[in-house]
């Protein structure tokens, strides 16, 4: 039984293969966060390794092991955080165990998250383990920043792009496995954004929701605010940088759904909002800023994002994105 939902499509093709021998030395998976790549990657490695007749199967000794985490034969490595790299003592690691025969199962299997990661030193060291594959070890690449990705790596794969799931879609299949209700699926399907992985971790803890549409409403606040507190909100995000590096893009992404969703406000396309509570706040904001000055904004912000991978300190190019927010009147002041 796969876990895979929503990329029915892929999971054919996968299994297909599998079925006439056609199996791969390494695959590239590819698709926004938390759109099911890493699900995929697992499902893949209990198929290449399932004891039973109907692979992968989830309740054979290898399934189980796999999805408990604990299976010798499958390795699982990922950065430590948005800021890290995967590096070439780590992928020297990998190849003392590669080229070693499986202990357990049929097949060794080794998934590498946010490829993009890996510095330039690591990823070299890892396409020469791609051109001579050893028998009986299977890569699983995954990433969500496909251009990033060393062009001759890419060139070993087999590449499977996830794509998001429609709004439709998420909300049917939280219908029928979550109790949630009405509201709530629709909620959490706007917000996802297609990306099935959130929507199940959003329905088993709304407060993930919740957390959202707080930040949503304090941009807003910000959006409308005088120059002051525009400004303490930056020393509080410069703040909370220094402590921990994820939680920037964060707020930056949310800064630009908070911006998407004024265009859509603004085009008419109210029901596609992502965060539709805010209606009232953003026909306010709409009505005294053009499209060019949000798309602007937006580019700013992608800017931002950009200097941040490259390690920027990024608290001045923040100061003046806020010192471009338009000066906005007759808030609602909340929602």
């Amino acid at each position: 039984m796969w876990n895979t939902v929503t990329h029915d499509s892929i999971v054919e093709n996968i299994g297909n293969s599998f079925q006439i021998g056609n199996i791969g030395h390494s695959y590239l998976i590819t698709g926004e966060t938390s759109v099911g790549k890493t699900t995929l990657a697992f499902d893949m490695a209990r198929m290449f390794n399932c004891e039973s007749r109907e692979k992968p199967c989830s309740s054979c000794s290898q399934c189980a092991r796999i999805d408990r985490k604990v299976h010798s034969d499958v390795r699982y490595l990922v950065p430590n955080s948005s800021a890290d790299f995967i590096g070439i003592h780590q992928v020297k690691e990998l190849k003392s165990e590669v080229y070693l025969k499986p202990y357990e199962g049929k097949n060794r299997v080794v998934i590498i998250d946010q490829i993009h990661r890996l510095t330039k030193e690591a990823s070299n060291s890892l396409l020469k383990i791609l051109e001579e594959p050893p028998e009986n070890v299977i890569f699983i690449l995954l990433t969500n920043k496909f251009k990033s990705v060393l062009p001759t790596i890419v060139s070993r794969c087999r590449i499977f792009q996830l794509k998001p799931a429609s709004r439709n879609a998420i909300s049917l299949y939280l219908k029928n496995n979550f109790s949630l209700n009405h509201e709530m699926t629709n909620e959490i399907s706007a917000i996802s954004e297609g990306r099935i992985g959130w929507a199940i971790n959003a329905s088993n803890d709304f407060q993930i929701v919740e957390n959202l549409k707080k930040e949503i409403i304090e941009i807003n606040h910000i959006f409308n605010s005088g120059i002051d507190e525009k400004f303490k909100y930056i020393d509080n995000l410069a703040s909370e940088f220094s402590s921990d590096r994820n939680s920037l893009p964060m707020k930056l992404q949310l800064w630009i759904d908070f911006l998407r969703d004024l265009i859509l406000y603004k085009s008419g396309f109210q029901e596609r909002l992502k965060f539709s509570m805010m209606k009232k706040d953003y026909q306010i904001i709409a009505s005294q800023i053009s499209y060019l000055e949000i798309v602007k904004l937006i580019e700013n912000l992608d800017a931002i994002t950009l200097y941040f991978d490259n390690n920027v300190n990024p608290k001045l190019l923040l100061e003046r994105f806020v010192l471009d927010l338009p000066e906005i009147r007759g808030s609602f002041n909340g929602v």
